[in-house]
């Protein structure tokens, strides 16, 4: 049986106890997710014991529990949708021409914002924005690759509106250290995309064990932490050539943003004040003299020289 799939052996078993009858449903709908499972998950999940757990995955053909979850991984790991597979298989279709990929980029773009601005159900979206705005302690934010600039951009223009804003980074040192102090009075808003990183799973799932809510924002509907979320939010992400699109996300966390700021109003004036007098007392931003932003815009547009005549 070792080379068989998993689906492939849940077919053929037969005679079940009622036990093994809720694992198998369980394997059956959660597939591809319960790669992403551990032998004490699944067993609360189904309500079995965990001996019940690893007797069913013998009787399945695999040698152990362990065995079960290395050959699940790389079975899910072998269908995983990669970049440089989307990159591939379009190469006989694919052009060169730079006006046929900005209008085929366009059209997707404002696809994916229709279909993301038609999933979200304004009252699941309100409780996002309750739960990010109105937290007790601390807010933290966690993004991995792709998501990592997303989470940045929203941990900037948040810890305008209020304090207590943390952005994770997401390495196992790091995050051991940032973690220690996550309380049940505080809130996650994690930033999942498809290839699922387990960075971001294993942070979630310990805000769920210490009783904090969790805002999750996704281009899957079913991910490793969906069950554990609160609130979770569907970016759609279906890019045309090589890469998903991340621009229903953005448009997900400029809205929250936007909606944020009304409720934490009271504090948004005051923190606004002292960001511009640090910035001011750093130098942050460069302040060209209003000659030199007029000669440039002339000389960008060649029309210096009738300018100066006229």
């Amino acid at each position: 049986m070792t080379s068989k799939k998993l689906m492939d052996r849940l077919r053929t078993i037969k005679d079940l106890t009622g036990s093994e009858e809720k694992i198998l449903r369980f394997f059956e709908s959660h597939y591809p997710l319960i790669a992403f499972e551990t032998i004490h998950s699944i067993s609360e999940k189904c309500n079995v014991g965990k001996a019940t757990v690893s007797r069913f995955v013998s009787r399945l053909g695999y040698g152990s529990f362990s065995d079960f979850m290395t050959s699940i991984r790389d079975e899910v790991s072998s269908q995983l949708d990669t970049p440089i597979d989307r990159f591939s298989s379009i190469r006989e279709s694919r052009t060169t021409d730079p006006e046929a990929h900005y209008n085929l980029h366009a059209e997707s773009t404002i696809r994916n914002i229709e279909i993301t601005r038609n999933r979200i159900d304004p009252a699941i979206f309100e409780k996002a924005v309750s739960i990010l705005s109105e937290t007790k302690g601390k807010l933290y934010i966690i993004g991995d690759a792709t998501s990592y600039g997303l989470a940045y951009f929203f941990y900037m223009l948040a810890t305008y509106m209020r304090s207590d804003v943390i952005l994770l980074e997401p390495g196992p040192a790091s995050l051991s250290h940032n973690l220690i102090d996550v309380t049940a009075d505080d809130a996650l808003l994690a930033i999942l995309h498809y290839r699922f990183s387990n960075q971001t799973v294993q942070t979630a799932t310990w805000f769920s064990e210490c009783g904090a809510a969790i805002v999750l924002l996704s281009d899957r509907i079913m991910t490793p932490i969906s069950d554990i979320a609160d609130v979770q939010l569907y970016s759609s992400s279906e890019g045309p050539e090589m890469f998903n699109s991340r621009i229903s996300t953005l448009f997900i966390l400029e809205t929250l943003l936007a909606s944020m700021a009304p409720r934490l109003e009271k504090d948004v004036y005051g923190r606004f004040s002292l960001f511009e007098k640090l910035r001011s007392r750093f130098g942050v931003f460069a302040v060209p003299s209003s000659s030199t932003a007029t000669e440039s815009l002339y000389e960008s547009d060649g029309n210096h020289s009738t300018h100066e005549e006229n």
